[in-house]
């Protein structure tokens, strides 16, 4: 089927954006939802059965969508897949129909009814497996996933597979095209499958089926883990057919437990712009530089294809972790920060949806995740629901912005190494050296290249001085208040042919704890020029108060050709405060003689006028005041603010603190 092909991410939401008034003001605002300039917000829609009246069914639930604000839809056919070779059916095949997923016609009617309502609508297609008459089973695992599936590729079962498969998303594309569905997925979560070079001959001509069946947009819903390998690159990213990368987004240690632990009662705005920041990171230094090198470099748009969180503490660390004490406080705050983080990313050509995992509709009951306005029958999730539902009505109340973070510089080798050297521990030596490239404080960088992928420790500093201090005082003032920070760079000439992992592992070494470690960070699946900014929760490392000494350790692992040498470059190594010392009492933006009434008012009590928020208002509170004093805000104009499409790079060569990064993020616009 011909279709119009889009040259680029920003084109395609050129036509996303369309029909948009010309003159479109500049109103990104991360508290409410704004068509057009942020991405689209909806929900997946997906039922694990077939029931009689199923066309009423899916027209109900998308209703009950777009009345509760949403306006997008995701909906999902879903197929079985034999994985025993001892069933009636041989293994691969795929039956045409299922008790326990809906007709195409039933999910049709979805499609028909979000149309009329004026949603933008994606068909994302399953696959699960079966053992037999034992579904959501295979016949080696009791409780399967469709990313583990991987037939040996020539075999019997393989060739049942990818004839059924390939029907099964013409049968798909055809009813996606009849019913007017906007966007096609041409599978989700096959990460073994894509994984698999065995297989690229069958994507190729099943994207090309699908292309010529449909005539909307094409992409892929891959696995958080598996969105940038290099297979899935190649074989569906970067062919011509397909026009945005889908990702399943349940990323983990987007922040530390401690952070998580101390997350409190909604809306704790700190920790709202923590979860933003982290965001912003993930996306800025990693997804988006990902997506924008596909297809030759005209790049790609993002889409999150499934977006999650779980009404449970530590949600924000690992999304899909059920065995931890309810938390729809740390799950609401989640949401928030993610959508603050996409704020105006659609209008800036870089990222289309989040389409939230998942709705409460008949044949969902039970699942963990779903998510109903009106409690349903999750009603633990009722509140981030509200929310959601809130925010794309434009209702809810601003919770603030968070205090400004300060932070301390420990290491920018402007002189020189810095004391950094090579441990000696075991493996290979590793060369320290300055350069140029990476620099993000200053002028230099420091170089570590690694004689070939064996693991061993790179770099190490024993801290002393300011440096020491710093940490120092970071413990005593408390751990879960700092993240330790740094910049890494790669480039690809740097980098060798054939490197398929390469990451960073962090650690401490210090007089009363020992050894503490956190890893991996900075991951990269190929070789290419990409920027990281590395944000750790100081508290992981799980550090005392009262060290007199500690030892920072840098090492990179991965895998390469054996010999070949791989450099990345480290800058900016920085403690960050993420509640600094603040005498602003009355929240005017300056320091000044009202601060001081609020003070001297305060005076023996707890607040106001607490500026170390050590929760008495005293003498120490006043020679805060006094260092600040005349202290205004810098708040940047509206032209200062980077275009869209420099943006990420500001963020990274700036070292923005998480205060620059919000009013960044309010006032991005298309240019």
């Amino acid at each position: 089927m011909i279709k119009p092909r889009l040259a680029s991410a920003a084109a395609y939401c050129t036509l996303v954006t369309a029909t948009l008034p010309a003159a479109l003001p500049c109103q990104a605002d991360v508290v409410r939802y704004e068509s057009g300039v942020d991405p689209g917000v909806g929900f997946n829609l997906v039922s694990w059965g077939n029931f009689a009246n199923g066309a009423q069914v899916w027209e109900g639930a998308v209703q009950a969508a777009f009345d509760a604000g949403f306006d997008e839809v995701s909906l999902s056919p879903i197929r079985f897949v034999e994985t025993s070779s001892s069933a009636a059916s041989p293994a691969g095949t795929i039956a045409a129909a299922s008790t326990r997923g809906p007709e195409l016609s039933h999910v049709a009617a979805g499609v028909a009814r979000a149309k009329s309502l004026g949603m933008r609508v994606t068909v994302n297609p399953f696959v699960e497996l079966k053992n037999g008459n034992n579904y959501f089973q295979s016949a080696t695992n009791s409780n399967a996933w469709r990313g583990y599936y991987d037939p040996t590729p020539g075999s019997g079962e393989s060739s049942n597979f990818w004839g059924d498969y390939q029907q099964y998303l013409l049968d798909v594309a055809q009813m996606a095209e009849t019913a007017g569905a906007d966007s096609l997925t041409v599978g989700t979560e096959l990460r073994a499958i894509t994984r698999n070079a065995g297989n690229n001959a069958q994507w190729n001509s099943l994207i090309a089926a699908v292309d010529g069946a449909f005539s909307g947009t094409l992409g892929y819903a891959s696995n958080w883990d598996n969105y940038n390998h290099p297979n899935l690159a190649a074989t569906i990213w970067d062919n011509p057919a397909i026009d945005f990368v889908g990702i399943d987004s349940y990323f983990p240690n987007l922040l530390g437990s401690s952070q998580a632990d101390a997350s409190g009662a909604y809306p704790n705005i700190g920790f709202i712009t923590a979860v933003e920041n982290a965001w912003n990171s993930k996306l800025d230094n990693e997804i988006l530089p990902f997506a924008a090198a596909r297809q030759g470099g005209a790049g790609l748009p993002v889409e999150f294809t499934e977006a999650g969180y779980l009404p449970r503490n530590r949600t924000t660390v690992t999304p899909q972790g059920e065995s931890q004490p309810l938390d729809a406080d740390e799950q609401n705050m989640a949401f928030e920060g993610l959508m603050r983080a996409l704020d105006g990313r659609l209008a800036s050509g870089q990222f289309l949806a989040a389409h939230v995992w998942q709705w409460d509709m008949t044949g969902s009951a039970g699942s963990a995740w779903n998510m109903n306005p009106a409690g349903g029958n999750q009603p633990a999730n009722q509140q981030t629901a509200q929310w959601l539902s809130s925010f794309m009505q434009g209702t809810n109340p601003d919770p603030g912005v968070a205090p400004p973070q300060s932070s301390e510089l420990l290491y920018s080798f402007e002189a020189g190494l810095d004391g950094f050297q090579f441990p000696n521990y075991s493996g290979s030596q590793s060369t320290l050296a300055i350069s140029t490239f990476g620099a993000t404080d200053g002028n230099q960088s420091l170089a570590i290249t690694k004689s070939d992928d064996d693991w061993t420790w790179d770099a190490r500093v024993a801290m002393s001085g300011p440096q020491l201090q710093a940490l120092q005082n970071a413990l005593a003032d408390g751990a879960e208040n700092y993240v330790l920070e740094f910049d890494v760079s790669y480039l690809a000439n740097a980098l060798p042919v054939g490197l398929s992992d390469m990451n960073l592992h962090v650690s401490f070494d210090t007089d009363l704890d020992g050894w503490n470690q956190q890893f991996p960070f900075a991951d990269i699946g190929a070789r290419g020029d990409q920027q990281f900014t590395v944000s750790i929760p100081l508290s992981s490392f799980d550090l005392s108060a009262g060290i007199a000494s500690a030892v920072l350790h840098f090492g990179f692992d991965g895998a390469w050709p054996n010999g070949a040498q791989a450099t990345a470059y480290l800058d900016r190594v920085s403690l960050i405060d993420l509640a600094p010392d603040d005498a602003d009492f009355n929240g005017d933006g300056a320091v000044d003689g009202g601060d001081f009434l609020a003070w001297q008012r305060g005076y023996g009590g707890s607040a106001p006028g607490d500026a170390n928020d050590d929760g008495v208002v005293d003498a120490a509170d006043l020679a805060v005041w006094s260092s600040q004093f005349g202290r205004v805000a810098a708040v940047p104009s509206a032209g200062a603010v980077p275009e869209p499409a420099a943006a990420s790079l500001a963020v990274t060569a700036a070292a923005a603190t998480g205060a620059a990064l919000l009013r960044r993020r309010r006032t991005r616009c298309a240019a």
